[in-house]
């Protein structure tokens, strides 16, 4: 299992439009993909976009990013590099 953590930036938090972003490119993978608030202990599939949204990510929220699986080092990339774009994260 590989992880990574990201500071959330986007004054919105994680919205719709990035978390659909994220759900397309988890769904890429074989991997468990999976996205934890810190604060919250909140966690959820990267692959499901109703799951993400109830995370109710907020701007300065901690997210840890965990992949598990076969080509979990692949997933953990791409996935993370669409939380930077999408949400301007910072790990």
């Amino acid at each position: 299992m590989l992880k990574k953590e990201f500071v959330v930036n986007d004054p919105l938090g994680l919205h719709a439009r990035p978390a659909g972003v994220i759900v397309k490119e988890a769904q890429r993978y074989e991997s468990e993909v999976t996205l934890t608030v810190q604060s919250s202990g909140k966690s959820a599939s990267a692959k499901g976009l109703f799951a993400l949204l109830g995370l109710e990510v907020r701007q300065g929220d901690i997210l840890l990013l965990a992949a598990d699986g076969k080509d979990e080092d692949k997933a953990l990339r791409g996935v993370g590099a669409v939380i930077e774009e999408r949400l301007g994260a910072q790990a």
